[in-house]
């Protein structure tokens, strides 16, 4: 990538960190596109983290206050290394999807004991995963008006799957990721997405309080036309109806909104921590300093469908984690940030 535009100096050593924190359930080196975009803007100057102690299923199974923990360990630890003061040490977090809002919760608990001077979250579920929330009748619903267009796309349900939905087993494990659900059940980080989790409710207050001064920008986005996802060049009218149908089904299923927008998994509004899903912004806080934000159009969450199953893949479309604008806006706001220390 081209940074001629951004101003390049020579560190020996690093005067300042930023820490990448991946997604649920997702590898250590997730975002290695940002990595590399930063080791070439910054080069030398720059201490990139990327904590091993949450990768994988370990996000899944702990609590975001657990993993926030040790990541908070797992920062000391490196800039130690790096012979600095961990406290004074300028930091900067990158964290998409969860781990966005692991993001704030370090940002909500550790700011008193880190340097933190900026985050930037990306499609991060800031009000909650609403999907997790799903009833079985609102499952079978979903599966019954996208029927046709889910053929379409090649979606051919697993006997798991159908299992899962024919025995009514779903509402059963969405009832145990409640936060009301108390017998143990080890998927503390998925469960802390729902809506009415307790790390949902100290997000809204973190945001809602003007993130205690710290700098943030939310990188949001939004596709919600399959046609754009897959290569169906659909020519016959009941086909293009299909897909209309899909897109609002599915929207529906993952927003509660026929018409919400969402990135293939998490609505735009819970990705503003708002009400709404304007492009925009940011409304409730467009006024409160240092929040920011910054809508992308066709950019996705991932490319497999995991609101529908793991397995099915899209054939077309970008994921925001690897999108050249994307990566271009966060290092002008690494730039700003570092250039006003």
């Amino acid at each position: 990538m081209d940074h001629s535009s951004i101003p390049m100096r020579m560190y020996k050593s690093p005067f300042f960190a930023v820490v990448l924190l991946h997604g649920l359930g997702g590898p250590i080196d997730e975002l290695s596109a940002i990595a590399a975009n930063m080791h070439s803007a910054f080069g030398s100057g720059i201490l990139i983290i990327q904590p091993s102690c949450r990768a994988r299923q370990l996000s899944v199974y702990l609590s975001t206050v657990q993993q926030a923990k040790k990541v908070f360990l797992y920062i000391q630890a490196s800039i130690k290394y790096h012979q600095q003061n961990y406290r004074n040490f300028p930091l900067i977090i990158i964290g998409y999807s969860h781990g966005g809002v692991l993001a704030t919760i370090l940002g909500k608990y550790y700011r008193e004991h880190l340097n933190i001077n900026g985050i930037v979250l990306i499609n991060a579920p800031l009000r909650g995963v609403s999907l997790l929330t799903r009833t079985l009748v609102e499952v079978k619903g979903f599966l019954s008006e996208a029927k046709e267009g889910l053929q379409l796309v090649g979606y051919k349900p697993s006997w798991i799957h159908s299992v899962l939905i024919a025995r009514g087993l779903w509402p059963l494990l969405l009832t145990c990721l409640k936060p009301s659900f108390y017998i143990s059940f080890p998927l503390y980080g998925l469960k802390d997405l729902h809506p009415e989790s307790k790390c949902i409710e100290a997000v809204h207050d973190f945001i809602y309080n003007g993130a205690y001064g710290i700098p943030i920008v939310l990188l949001s986005s939004y596709q919600d036309n399959f046609g754009k996802l897959f290569n169906m060049h659909p020519s016959m009218q009941k086909h293009i109806e299909a897909v209309e149908r899909l897109n609002h089904a599915f929207a529906q299923y993952v927003t509660g909104d026929p018409l919400g927008k969402h990135d293939t998994l998490i609505a735009l509004s819970s990705q503003l921590c708002n009400n709404s899903d304007r492009e925009s912004v940011i409304s409730p806080y467009s006024s409160r300093m240092p929040i920011k934000g910054k809508v992308y159009k066709d950019l996705i969450h991932a490319h497999n469908l995991v609101a529908i199953h793991p397995a099915l893949f899209v054939q077309c479309g970008e994921r925001i984690i690897y999108a050249h604008q994307v990566l271009a806006d966060i290092i002008v706001f690494i730039k700003d940030t570092i250039e006003a220390l």
